[in-house]
């Protein structure tokens, strides 16, 4: 369990806290269920509807030491690590959010050059198609004068 800052209109300070990890060593796989809460009476009571499912990198979490605790052993880990674990999962998912939405962005804009160019083009053809079509029923009408009998 560990207070964590989350940012708001207004700062507080919440409680999160891990309610089910599942190792599983053959799998290669850590499954966490987490929450965030409020300290009653020296337990901790998860709010409804905020517990979150997810799934760690089995070989980063039994890494020999990472980063963020240079003395941990290999093939060992502390709840601390685990909760290590959860925020760089949570921070790659919210890059990996951003790049999608950012590469929608440049398809949209992409998208909409592309519509743009080819309703330049159709209306460049339709002008096209009258010009022809008034050359057309002009040439008709002097065709029509020409071959037109004379009255005597």
């Amino acid at each position: 369990m560990r207070t964590i800052k989350i940012p708001a209109r207004e700062e507080s300070l919440r409680v999160q806290s891990i309610i089910s990890l599942s190792v599983s060593y053959i799998n290669r796989t850590v499954t966490v269920i987490h929450a965030l809460g409020d300290m009653v009476g020296g337990e901790f009571v998860p709010e409804v509807g905020t517990e979150i499912h997810e799934s760690i990198d089995f070989d980063q979490l039994m890494s020999e030491g990472p980063d963020w605790a240079p003395g941990k052993p290999a093939g060992s880990f502390r709840k601390e690590d685990v909760l290590e674990a959860l925020d760089r999962t949570k921070a790659r998912k919210k890059r990996e959010h951003q790049e999608a939405l950012d590469n929608l962005r440049t398809e949209k804009d992409d998208d909409a050059a592309f519509r743009a160019k080819r309703a330049a083009q159709r209306a460049k053809n339709r002008q096209e198609m009258v010009a022809r079509s008034k050359a057309d029923l002009q040439g008709n009408r002097e065709a029509a004068l020409i071959k037109k009998p004379a009255k005597e």
